[in-house]
């Protein structure tokens, strides 16, 4: 087996104060759908051509993955569609952790 295991990745995780996001009318479920709109891959649409189909995703622009303090550039609309900044209602922190990012494996027989 080959393999470029990547041992060491960086994790930011986002602890949300509830009361006060609620008290803005923003859901949990608001906080999670923004984040993952911004930071996962979701399927938005997909273009048919006569021969190929081609998925657009939606995802921020790569910069944006290489620092944390990014999450406070993330808004999230409240129940009334007020845009409040993510920052405003949690916290962000960043640590170097042991999770395994990727990994690649290549002529593996079965």
């Amino acid at each position: 087996m080959n393999s470029d295991q990547q041992t060491r990745g960086l994790q930011a995780n986002v602890v949300v104060d509830r009361d006060a996001a609620a008290r803005l009318g923003i859901s949990p479920a608001a906080i999670d759908n923004t984040l993952y709109d911004a930071f996962g891959q979701r399927q938005v649409s997909t273009i048919y051509e006569a021969y190929n189909q081609h998925h657009v995703i939606l995802e921020v622009d790569p910069e944006f993955l290489k620092d944390p303090s990014s999450l406070q550039k993330i808004y999230v609309a409240s129940s009334t569609g007020q845009q409040v900044p993510l920052a405003e209602r949690g916290e962000v922190s960043r640590r170097e952790t042991r999770i395994c990012p990727s990994i690649t494996r290549g002529n593996i027989p079965r």
